[in-house]
């Protein structure tokens, strides 16, 4: 088996019936495409089913194809439907490649941890997480690349693993993961207790002054007010993060647009750690693209979710400053 290339895999997923050989019929949303260390993927829909499509880029990526075929056997039909598709992508354009594509189908209607996260009840949540463990412990074998990007929810609350291609046999190797998702839901996931609807109340332009009773509850942060400026408390009234800023913005995706007492601005996380320093003129967090843009001078630069500086400064405004 030969390794795939990006370009590769874009030609093979517009024209999907010419270069690939099964599964027939997939319908991939290009602007999905994308690359991780080891492989391309993309979403796709296969028949009436949603579906990630993955080729490997490197020889490391084929041996771990197959040893993710071996490793996940099992747990077929249950927790995973995933196929191995051996020499299944052939192309001559841009270059000749002939390679395995893996294809895991996802449940008929789901949602992505990652919003489940914060319109959940924290008992549905940590009741998925430990059937999910107790299925890897029974199936015996490791995902390994266990976090909240790499696991969905059906309409039942299930977790589903999905990019197991770093999945091994032998079970306990997810262990550190299921602690840190544990810690993520105590944090984020709605009390048992809270009515769900104030989720969805919208806001609508307060002073500092009248914030403190008003503000809805997102993401389990509630904004309010002092005369030191707006903080954030969760559900229950207790303060996370201290009042001390000029504005802040509600959270979105675990990102939070403030301004210091300079009104100088920068972007938070919900436990009020700096993603991007407090020193910006402006800073807008693109959620479509899970981007950070900043300016200063008249100038804008680029983060990504984890504000690592991922482009040079440049004179014109990203199009999510210029539509804002």
């Amino acid at each position: 088996m030969s390794i795939c290339t990006i370009g590769a895999f874009r030609t093979a997923m517009q024209f999907s019936d010419q270069y690939i050989s099964s599964p027939r019929g997939i319908r991939a949303n290009i602007a999905t495409i994308t690359r991780t260390k080891h492989f391309a993927e993309c979403e796709a829909t296969i028949g009436y089913r949603q579906a990630m499509i993955y080729a490997p880029l490197s020889n490391d990526a084929v041996r771990m194809i197959m040893s993710t075929n071996r490793a996940v056997g099992r747990a077929r039909g249950d927790i995973i439907a995933m196929e191995v598709g051996y020499n299944a992508l052939h192309t001559d354009f841009p270059q000749s490649v002939s390679c395995p594509i893996v294809v895991e189908y996802l449940p008929e209607s789901y949602t992505p941890l990652r919003e489940a996260l914060y319109l959940t009840r924290r008992t549905t949540l940590l009741r998925g997480l430990e059937e999910l463990r107790a299925k890897l412990i029974e199936y015996d074998f490791s995902h390994n690349n266990l976090h909240i990007d790499n696991i969905v929810l059906d309409e039942n609350g299930t977790w589903y693993p999905i990019r197991l291609y770093y999945s091994t046999q032998g079970a306990g190797g997810d262990e550190a993961a299921f602690d840190a998702l544990r810690i993520a839901i105590a944090d984020s996931a709605m009390s048992d207790d809270i009515s769900e609807t104030l989720l969805y109340e919208e806001l609508s332009g307060y002073t500092a002054e009248e914030a403190t009773d008003q503000e809805p509850l997102i993401e389990n942060r509630r904004r309010y007010a002092t005369e030191r400026g707006y903080g954030y408390t969760d559900e229950r009234g207790a303060v996370v993060i201290e009042a001390q800023y000029s504005y802040a913005e509600n959270f979105t995706e675990g990102r939070a647009v403030v301004r210091n007492a300079e009104h100088r601005a920068g972007v938070i996380d919900r436990r009020g750690k700096e993603i991007v320093a407090l020193c910006y003129d402006e800073a807008i967090f693109d959620v479509e693209s899970a981007t950070i843009w900043v300016s200063l001078d008249g100038r804008w630069s680029e983060f990504d979710y984890n504000g690592i500086a991922t482009g040079e400064w440049r004179d014109s405004a990203p199009l999510c400053a210029e539509e804002s």
